[in-house]
């Protein structure tokens, strides 16, 4: 089992993982980063619906603690992309597909 978690003035969130699920929140943090998806959106995969059972997934919603700790690690992963220069936005792609033309 993993804790992912947040501590935030002396409170703490503690929702532990499987892992089945550690690997879809993994997924759920490459997939907003990468491709700039929306959690809820992303929550819906299948490789996620198929790893988190419905009532884990509402509790991931609706836990404002953990939501922070998504928005905090999905910045740390798109500040190191941008800094390697791996970043894909949308902007690039369209700019990479014009100059290919």
């Amino acid at each position: 089992m993993f804790r992912f978690g947040k501590r935030t003035k002396g409170k703490k969130s503690n929702l532990f993982l499987s892992v089945p699920e550690a690997r879809a929140i993994e997924y759920i943090v490459r997939e907003m980063t990468e491709s700039s998806r929306d959690l809820f959106d992303v929550m819906e995969d299948p490789f996620v619906r198929n790893r988190i059972v419905e009532e884990r997934r509402y509790a991931i919603k609706q836990d404002e603690e953990l939501l922070e700790a998504f928005q905090a690690e999905i910045h740390k992963v798109r500040v190191r992309l941008e800094e390697e220069g791996t970043l894909e936005t949308p902007n690039s792609a369209a700019d990479n597909s014009e100059s290919e033309s």
